[in-house]
C-alpha cells in the first residue's frame, strides 16, 4: 500500500526549519539505550510537530493569482479587526473541559445557507479568506472555526508543547456541534456544506461519517487536498524525517503518547475503511503539483460512497494552492456540485465578466442585470431586492440611480438594475440580490425559499 503524507515538501522545510533539527531528551531518558532513545527522540519531535501548538503556519497562498488571494486574506481580515464577524464559542469535555472558537460572516440579508470552513494544518480562521470568498460570493453566510490548538484556542501564558492538537479525531467531532450551534444562531432550517482544504478537508470528511449524528440539513462536502488516514501519512512523515529510526517503532510510541496526553488513538482519526461509508454529495480537489497526496485523492475519490461525487484537477497547483490558479473556475466546480446536492433552487447571475472578480466596474452607463433561473417547478419569482454594500466602508457613491431597492423581474428570468456612473468610488462593493421563489410541495401552500446572490467589484482609485 502507498503511504500517503500529510504535508507538502515545503510545509516540512517550515517545521525543520523552525525547529533546527533539535530533539529533546529528558534528562531522565540517559538511562536509556542509544536505540530506545532515538525511537523516544523521534516520536517526541513527530508528536510536537502533529499534535501539539508548536508551530504555527502563516505563509500566503501561492498562485497565478495570489495577489488577489492576498486581498481576499486582508478582506477577511478586516472584517474581524472591524467587528463584522461574529464569535461563537464551543465548550467540549472529551479528552478533557475546553473551550473553542469559531466565527460567523454573515450575508447582508438574511440567507438559509451556511458554508463551514476548516483551515489546514498548523493555520487558523485568519488565513482563510480565498475559501471564504468562494462561499460569500455565492450568497453563504461562513462560518470559520479554529481547530484545537490552533489561532484563537491557543492560550498565551501555557507553553505551546503543552497544547495539544489532535489531528481530526476530536476537531470532527466538534464540527456536529458547532452546525448545532449555527442552527441557533442564524434558523433551525440552514444548509450546511463542509468545506476544508489539507486537515480541514479530512476532519470534515470524518464529520461527515458518524453515522447518526451529523445533522440532516448537512448538505454537501468539499474536499481540497485532505489525506485519506491518518495512521499512514503519520507514517510515511516518520520515514521522510526520521530514516535511520526504526518507523514502527517510532509510529508505536507516538501512538502512545497520543493515548497518554488525549485518551485517543492513531485508530481513532480518518482512515481509508471508513470512506465507503460516506453519504454526502462529495467536491475532490486536488492541484496536479501536490503529487504526494495524488494517491490520497485517488483514494478518497473512488472510495467515499456518497453520491454525487465529483473531481477537479487544477493544473499547477501545489499544495492547498488550487483556490489560487483559477478562483472562478474553483468556485463555479462548487456550485455545480451544489446544484446536484439541490442546496441551490435558484441561480442569480450577473451579466458582468463572473471570472474577474475585484477587477474595475464595468462603466457602461446605467444598468447592470441579473438572470435568475429556477429548479423544476419553481415559480420564477416577479422581483427582486438589491442592495449596494460598501464592503470597506471607504465611501463608494454614485451619481445617479438607486444603491438599494426592489425591480422587477422579466418573463424571460432578467432583472435590470439602475445603477449609474460614479461621482466618487475608491475601493471594494458588493451588490446583494435577493428573491423569493415558491416552490409547490403537493400539498398545501407553496414553500417559500429565499436566494441570495452577490458579486463583488473594486472601483476605479481616482
Amino acid at each position: 500500500m502507498q503511504l500517503i503524507r500529510a504535508l507538502t515538501v515545503r510545509e516540512r522545510k517550515t517545521v525543520t526549519i523552525k525547529r533546527g533539527g533539535r530533539m529533546r531528551t529528558k534528562e531522565t531518558d540517559k538511562s536509556l539505550e542509544p536505540a530506545d532513545r532515538d525511537v523516544l527522540d523521534a516520536a517526541t519531535d513527530i508528536y510536537d510537530t502533529f499534535f501539539t501548538a508548536e508551530t504555527t503556519y502563516n505563509e500566503p497562498v501561492q498562485g497565478s493569482e495570489g495577489q488577489k488571494m492576498a486581498a481576499y486574506v486582508d478582506w477577511y481580515r478586516n472584517l474581524e479587526d472591524s467587528g463584522a464577524l461574529t464569535k461563537i464559542s464551543h465548550s467540549y469535555i472529551d479528552p478533557k473541559p475546553g473551550t473553542a472558537n469559531g466565527f460567523l460572516l454573515k450575508q447582508p440579508l438574511p440567507s438559509k445557507r451556511t458554508a463551514i470552513v476548516v483551515h489546514g494544518a498548523w493555520s487558523h480562521h485568519r488565513n482563510v479568506g480565498p475559501w471564504v470568498m468562494a462561499f460569500y460570493n455565492m450568497g453563504f453566510n461562513v462560518f470559520t472555526p479554529d481547530l484545537r490548538g490552533h489561532g484563537s484556542n491557543i492560550i498565551p501564558e501555557v507553553p505551546l508543547t503543552q497544547q495539544d492538537r489532535n489531528m481530526g479525531i476530536y476537531d470532527s467531532r466538534d464540527l456536529i456541534s458547532w452546525i448545532d450551534k449555527i442552527k441557533e444562531i442564524t434558523s433551525t432550517d440552514q444548509e450546511i456544506v463542509l468545506h476544508g482544504y489539507s486537515l480541514g478537508a479530512s476532519t470534515s470528511l470524518q464529520a461527515t461519517l458518524y453515522t447518526g449524528l451529523l445533522p440532516n440539513n448537512a448538505l454537501a462536502i468539499v474536499e481540497d487536498c485532505g489525506y485519506a488516514d491518518l495512521g499512514a501519512s503519520i507514517l510515511y512523515e516518520i520515514k521522510q524525517n526520521h530514516p535511520d529510526v526504526d518507523a514502527l517503532s517510532v509510529f508505536a510510541q507516538v501512538d502512545t503518547m497520543l493515548y497518554e496526553r488525549q485518551a485517543a488513538r492513531m485508530a481513532d482519526g480518518l482512515s481509508m475503511s471508513d470512506l465507503k461509508d460516506g453519504m454526502l454529495p462529495l467536491l475532490v480537489i486536488h492541484g496536479t503539483n501536490d503529487a504526494g497526496l495524488a494517491s490520497s485523492t485517488d483514494i478518497i475519490y473512488k472510495t467515499y460512497g456518497g453520491s454525487p461525487k465529483d473531481r477537479l484537477e487544477v493544473q499547477g497547483a501545489g499544495h492547498a494552492e488550487s483556490i489560487a490558479y483559477g478562483f472562478y473556475t474553483y468556485r463555479e466546480q462548487i456550485r455545480h456540485l451544489l446544484g446536484q446536492a439541490k442546496v441551490m433552487p435558484c441561480e442569480l447571475v450577473f451579466d458582468a465578466d463572473p471570472s474577474k472578480e475585484l477587477e474595475p466596474f464595468p462603466q457602461f452607463p446605467g444598468r447592470l442585470s441579473a438572470k435568475v433561473t429556477v429548479g423544476r417547478g419553481d415559480t420564477l419569482p416577479t422581483s427582486m431586492t438589491f442592495k449596494i454594500v460598501d464592503d470597506d466602508k471607504t465611501g463608494v457613491s454614485f451619481s445617479g440611480g438607486r444603491t438599494e431597492g426592489t425591480v422587477r423581474i422579466s418573463p424571460t428570468g432578467i432583472a435590470t438594475l439602475p445603477i449609474l456612473s460614479f461621482t466618487k468610488a475608491t475601493g471594494r462593493f458588493s451588490i446583494v440580490a435577493s428573491v423569493v421563489i415558491l416552490r409547490q410541495l403537493g400539498f398545501g401552500q407553496p414553500l417559500q425559499i429565499v436566494v441570495n446572490e452577490i458579486c463583488m467589484f473594486s472601483t476605479p482609485t481616482s
